[in-house]
């Protein structure tokens, strides 16, 4: 998996790193949201238009947020050129926001609005939903799963182990940011491996993970985010785990570490053409 664009989402007032393989991207810059109450309890953030000069924007991001009573709430975030599509799905997609006649929609009003930008509608990210879980109370943590192999590796001895994972130290953290990696190794070779995506915000630190494909199904991820989800929180920080909603394993991962189900989301990403 590699990490090479982000885009600040008002959603969820945090960093939400965009996961595109092939792609050359700038980083978009962050950008101040105004914001107030459009129908019931659904919210429009709206954001300032983007620079045409990105190889990708995100015009408009539709999120499901759940309280800790589980109690759902829409939450739009939209360019200020696109509001009106923003204030539209809302009227017409509240209640069923998440649904497939809700991204097309979307999708259908990207194109024709973005038609002689030389952006386009990325469909396969529209209908990607993902799911942001949240753990804040190390009583919820399953302490059981950290395996006896698992470590945690300073940031300055990472180049020391035989990595055979795809996880790239550079594609997670900045060059400033100083989490260790947590990994799960035998003989300095590091089968699996948790780390902190880039800097911290609001006190929410993001974790990803990857196993080698040899040695999946053994308990490594699980040890692996457990023992960085232990250390962040006794380190007074929340921990944030981020997956697709169309991958039942690392799904299953975040819900047996004891992580809750924050929010459910899609984003209207739009390549250059």
């Amino acid at each position: 998996m590699f990490i090479v664009g982000f885009k600040y989402n008002e959603c969820y007032d945090k960093l939400i790193y965009i996961r595109i393989l092939n792609i050359n991207f700038k980083v978009r810059r962050e950008i101040k949201a105004c914001h107030g109450k459009i129908k019931g309890s659904a919210m429009l953030f709206l954001t300032e238009d983007e620079s045409s000069d990105l190889d990708f924007i995100i015009p408009i991001s539709v999120a499901v947020t759940y309280n800790n009573a589980g109690k759902p709430k829409l939450k739009i975030s939209a360019c200020k050129s696109f509001k009106d599509i923003g204030i539209e799905f809302i009227q017409k997609f509240e209640k069923n926001p998440l649904s497939d006649e809700a991204k097309s929609f979307v999708l259908t009003r990207l194109t024709d609005i973005l038609a002689k930008s030389g952006f386009t509608p990325n469909k396969d990210y529209i209908f990607a939903d993902t799911k942001e879980y949240i753990l804040s109370d190390i009583k919820r943590l399953n302490k059981n799963l950290i395996l006896p192999q698992t470590i945690i590796i300073p940031k300055s001895d990472y180049k020391k182990y035989d990595n055979i994972t795809s996880f790239e130290p550079n594609e997670m953290q900045l060059k400033y940011d100083y989490f260790p990696y947590f990994a799960i190794s035998e003989d300095k070779k590091i089968f699996s491996v948790a780390a902190v995506n880039g800097t911290p915000k609001n006190g929410t630190a993001e974790i990803s993970i990857d196993t080698a494909s040899l040695y999946r199904k053994k308990g490594f991820a699980s040890s692996a985010v457990t023992k960085a989800a232990e250390y962040l929180l006794l380190h007074g920080y929340r921990v944030s785990y981020v997956t697709f909603s169309d991958n039942p394993q690392s799904v299953g991962l975040a819900e047996k570490c004891g992580f809750v189900l924050k929010s459910v989301c899609f984003d209207g990403v739009c390549t250059r053409v």
